[in-house]
């Protein structure tokens, strides 16, 4: 695999070309008629800025352009290696398969100007200021880097600095003479303040040593400033909001196309890194996915890459064409979240003031695997003696032995369990509600952390296949929006199990009104939804492939803007053929023409946009998860009949519970699993967490912090006295048990703190849990300590 050389995939077949423009060190010349058959290289990082950490560079050549002056590929380039295996080897490759152009004046002068260049043993191989946007309060640090790719040592070597507002000259500067040794590195750097008179300067390298051919390049460097009037999008009632009017996410998943046929996977994964951030190729893909209809983009950073700030340079450039931002903040996972690393990107590049980020990925498509579930077992066995009191009573009461390995240790379910139902089927209903207990203590602590720091801006992950209805993988259990929906700001599903004809797409109806049950004030985006269209036999996308992407995203959007969805975030952005996948999900041709998908985007767009919110519902399904192993999928199979019977006769279904609409004096008392309630079981309708306990001695209280995880709302002593149902908190020490009401009714996902007198709960080790007044206990026991 050699970059501007081979293999054939490196290359596309450009279209829309009315000329080629030579650009770098090819001499201008009067335009010619085309070469008769030509091809283009997927476009590379050039030289501007500063300490890329290259070991290359790639220097376009000659440039294909429409009659408008688009930019339709590179069909010449030269690749210099400065160090690894190819150092001091220049590739100079010329996709023109026109043996006459080549002896046309074009070509003829294009190849002499290649051969001079080849005698000069310098490269230029950066140049310029160490980031491409600052803070106001920064110092860039100008600088360039030159490479010795000949044999001999090349002597007073010298690099010029200068720097232009607006044509105004604001600095020059020379450096020392410097001798750079066969095959050696020269690197310079200068400090130098910017005043930013006009938010933004052009700098200027120059590279001449005698006997040599001078090396020169340009590049803007910018400054950013949050805005003195924020805009941030707010969520109101299941719906974004932006300056108070309907805002619908409408974009694509964001790489570059200089990521398009690279194999280095560093280099195309980290494309935040100053090694793969092209400036020039980013601005030409973001006005391109403006130009689409598009009003954002789902971005991530890589911690690794935080201090060299490309993503400020990128969210300035996504604020000039009016697009928000839909962050991941990689690597790490709420599950062990890495909050400190988290905190650095937010802090460092000052995210929390910047409106054009509205919300933060923190986790990149999760499940509960084997090896993603088995580290929990312990968590397990614990949420099973808290809510059974013991591994007995929970044997007991399913009528089924805990699952155990062959030392005796408690485990999890096996595959043969999901999808199938038998006695273990009100096991598999507890592990679900362990599941759902275990993720949103882990990611709403993820939540409160990030909004404490970022408080305008919105929390959630990429949630995979959880949402889907129709998944019916054994191996794993999807992640459930049910207690995710107090966990996060918005539900993020992807929708890979939509791929196929209408009859495929429509259940992410299904998908949205579920989300509704598990918490209408959220909004629902698709994070991620497409399809690939590469033929790895014929190494190409052909047509047939590239119709039914078409037809694919018209079904999308039909389904989308009939169940009022919120937003949408297509995969992904660049066509041509991604090395680590065999894949090309792209949703534009690498020349920038439209494919047949890119047409119906640009129909779409407005329509999708402008949308109705969903209709009231007037048809309500009910459900049960705990009578399905297989959890959403059983619900569906169970339900879609009826589902689609209601949507054909123009109606709008919705789903609630046995539990919807209830309260801790009404709800039914049946027990997960759909078992008795007897009070040593957990309740299929009432539960709650205990998100921070505080001893505060010098108050003379103790602070609770608690959130309704139950549908059925828990009433309060302002609204319902002392009454039978009322939730209280109890505390047991030595045997003696009290109990006080919380203050105010909590409807699910609400959170109160509630003041406890220290004078009422006994010192020692004190059992803290809840009960609805003369009907049942439920949610957490929490074990604390109160000194004398």
């Amino acid at each position: 695999r050699l970059e501007v050389l081979s293999p054939a995939y490196k290359f596309f077949q450009p279209a829309d070309v009315a000329s080629l423009r030579p650009v770098g060190f090819l001499p201008e010349f009067p335009s010619t008629s085309l070469p008769t058959n030509f091809m283009a290289l997927h476009p590379r990082p050039q030289a501007p800025g500063f300490d890329k950490g290259r070991n290359w560079v790639w220097e376009p050549l000659l440039v294909a352009e429409s009659a408008t002056g688009e930019m339709r590929g590179t069909v010449a380039a030269m690749m210099s290696h400065v160090d690894g295996p190819f150092q001091g080897g220049r590739w100079v490759s010329f996709a023109v398969q026109d043996a006459d152009w080549y002896l046309s004046d074009m070509g003829r002068a294009a190849l002499s100007a290649v051969a001079k260049r080849l005698r000069n043993p310098l490269a230029l191989v950066d140049g310029g200021s160490d980031h491409y946007t600052y803070f106001e309060d920064q110092t860039p640090r100008l600088g360039v880097t030159i490479a010795n790719m000949g044999r001999k040592a090349v002597p007073d070597v010298r690099a010029r600095f200068s720097m232009t507002d607006n044509g105004k000259d604001l600095f020059t500067r020379d450096t020392e003479p410097a001798t750079i040794p066969p095959g050696g590195l020269h690197q310079v750097a200068v400090p130098h303040g910017i005043d930013w008179a006009s938010g933004s300067v052009n700098i200027s390298v120059y590279v001449e040593s005698p006997g040599t051919t001078p090396l020169s390049l340009t590049q803007e460097a910018h400054v950013w400033r949050p805005a003195q009037e924020k805009h941030f999008v707010a969520a109101r009632d299941g719906r974004y909001e932006l300056d108070g009017a309907r805002w619908r996410p409408h974009g694509v998943n964001y790489m570059p196309s200089s990521g398009i046929a690279a194999e280095n996977m560093h280099y195309f994964e980290q494309w935040l890194s100053a090694e793969s951030y092209d400036p020039l190729v980013i601005q030409r893909d973001l006005e391109r996915c403006k130009a689409m209809g598009f009003n954002s983009l789902s971005i991530f950073l890589y911690r690794d890459h935080l201090e060299e700030q490309n993503l400020l340079d990128l969210l300035r450039r996504m604020e000039a064409l009016g697009m928000k931002a839909n962050l991941s903040l990689r690597p790490g996972t709420p599950m062990d979240f890495p909050w400190e690393q988290v905190r650095e990107m937010i802090e460092h590049l000052r995210l929390a003031e910047n409106d054009t980020v509205f919300a933060y990925d923190l986790a990149w498509e999760p499940q509960f695997r084997p090896f993603e579930r088995d580290p929990f077992n312990a968590e397990w066995e614990a949420w099973i003696v808290e809510r059974y009191g013991s591994l007995e009573n929970a044997e007991k009461d399913w009528g089924f032995p805990v699952p155990r390995d062959a030392q005796g240790k408690v485990v999890n379910f096996s595959e043969e369990m999901i999808g199938r139902e038998g006695p273990w089927s009100p096991m598999i209903a507890a592990y679900r509600r362990f599941l759902d207990t275990l993720l949103y203590e882990k990611y709403s602590r993820a939540r409160d952390l990030v909004r404490a720091a970022a408080p305008h801006q919105h929390v959630s992950f990429r949630m995979s296949m959880a949402g889907d209805p129709t998944d019916t993988q054994t191996n794993t259990m999807l992640y459930d929006f049910a207690y995710l929906g107090g966990a996060v700001d918005l539900f993020e599903p992807e929708a890979y199990g939509r791929i196929g004809d209408w009859e495929r797409v429509k259940p992410g109806w299904f998908t949205q009104e579920y989300a509704r049950w598990a918490n209408p004030a959220l909004p629902m985006i698709w994070a991620e939804a497409g399809v690939h269209v590469w033929d790895m036999a014929s190494m190409s996308a052909p047509q047939d492939k590239l119709d039914y992407q078409a037809r694919y995203f018209d079904d999308f959007y039909r389904m989308m803007i009939a169940s009022g969805a919120d937003g949408i975030y297509w995969w992904w952005y660049p066509g041509g053929f991604r090395t680590n996948e065999n894949s090309d999900y792209g949703i534009i041709n690498p020349d920038g023409t439209d494919r047949p998908v890119t047409e119906v985007i640009r129909r779409r767009a407005a329509e999708f946009i402008n949308g109705p919110d969903p209709a009231p519902v007037d048809t309500w399904l009910v459900m049960d998860r705990d009578a399905h192993t297989n959890g959403l999928s059983g619900i569906y199979t169970a339900l879609s009949a009826d589902f689609w019977e209601a949507v054909a006769a123009g109606k709008t279904p919705g789903l609630r519970t046995e539990g919807t609409g209830t309260n801790s004096a009404n709800c039914p008392l049946e027990a997960v699993g759909n078992r008795p309630g007897t009070g040593q079981n957990p309740p299929k309708y009432l539960d709650a967490f205990f998100d921070a306990v505080e001893h505060l001695p010098e108050q003379g209280i103790l602070r609770v912090t608690l959130t309704n995880l139950g549908e059925a709302t828990l009433l309060g002593e302002a609204e319902a006295g002392l009454g039978k149902g009322v939730a209280c908190l109890t505390f047991e020490t030595e045997g003696l048990k009290s109990s006080i009401p919380i203050p105010n009714s909590m409807p699910r996902f609400a959170r109160q703190t509630v003041d406890v007198p220290l004078d009422f709960v006994k010192p020692g080790k004190t059992v803290m849990s809840l009960e609805g007044k003369d009907r049942t206990s439920f949610g957490p026991k929490k074990t604390i300590t109160i000194s004398p």
